[in-house]
């Protein structure tokens, strides 16, 4: 949805396992960034790839972003986890 209008050219199951549980708000500001980041690369238009949603989605789950995850309902730990399954690793 906030992606509609945008080229995407990623492999999205790894951003749809980094985002497991979290609300739209989330997406939608990690849509935000990852535009920003094609944008950064000189891609104009914007286009949306892997490097530039694995790069956004490490700063989002950063310690440093924890205010962040909170307010946008990722909570404090990042994405949601399954119990029993291991944390995901940082791309």
């Amino acid at each position: 949805m906030y992606a509609r209008d945008l080229t995407v050219d990623a492999d999205l199951e790894p951003v749809v396992a980094g985002t497991e549980g979290v609300t739209a708000s989330f997406i939608k500001e990690m849509i935000r960034r990852t535009v920003l980041a094609s944008l950064q690369a000189g891609e104009r238009p914007p286009v949306l790839r892997g490097p530039h949603f694995a790069g956004v989605l490490a700063e989002m789950n950063s310690e440093h972003q924890a205010l962040t995850r909170s307010l946008l309902g990722a909570g404090a730990e990042g994405p949601a986890r399954k119990p029993g399954r291991p944390p995901r690793p940082a791309s």
